[in-house]
């Protein structure tokens, strides 16, 4: 697979999987409505909907504020749009506030796979916006994903955040485009096994 369709798969795989996690709260119309919101906009690859997509979510956490999904989709919605934004120092910060909604979703749910394998991915994201940082960020990011296979190794959503994060990882480091292609078709076939058995 040359780099350029990995890079279309990884994207397709996200658009279209990250967003099946079931919520649960006390307005389930609202909370619909913002997932098709941040579904729209990532099917879309629009910063700004990313972004107003993401400004629903704090308002309907009101509803549950322990709710550690609610983070978890402010998060995912940050990691879609940090590399889509042109303001590099915006675009920081609001990496770092996705990160301290993750923190808060972990607060609440210690064995929560796919908000630690999200913190990784986004971690090693914010290497490029923090540089002075990637003596720190990276070693985090690194353990935070394997922490998150190793307690959901199974589990397609983390084996794809984990995949993506191999694509952009450096070749020294272990990362790659061809390092990251078996690990895709990993969370390809996982993603496929997911919906067969949802069916039955």
């Amino acid at each position: 697979m040359k780099p350029g369709s990995l890079l279309r798969c990884a994207a397709l795989l996200c658009a279209t999987q990250m967003l099946t996690a079931p919520l649960a709260v006390a307005d389930p119309a609202a909370i619909v409505s913002a997932k098709r919101a941040l579904q729209d906009a990532v099917n879309h690859g629009d910063p700004q909907a990313l972004l107003a997509a993401r400004a629903r979510f704090p308002g309907v956490s009101a509803a549950d504020p322990a709710d550690p999904l609610l983070h978890y989709y402010v998060a995912y919605a940050t990691w879609r749009a940090v590399p889509l934004m042109k303001d590099k120092d915006q675009a920081r910060d609001l990496g770092d506030d996705g990160l301290d909604h993750l923190d808060k979703a972990l607060a609440q749910d210690k064995k929560f796979a796919e908000a630690v394998a999200l913190k990784g991915g986004l971690q090693g994201m914010l290497i490029s916006y923090k540089p002075g940082s990637m003596m720190t960020l990276g070693p985090q990011s690194g353990a935070n994903c394997a922490q998150a296979l190793g307690m959901a190794p199974d589990n397609p959503r983390v084996q794809l955040l984990n995949a993506v994060g191999v694509i952009h990882k450096p070749p020294a480091l272990g990362g790659g485009a061809g390092k990251a292609v078996p690990l895709l078709e990993e969370a390809q076939a996982a993603f496929a096994a997911a919906v067969v058995a949802d069916s039955t």
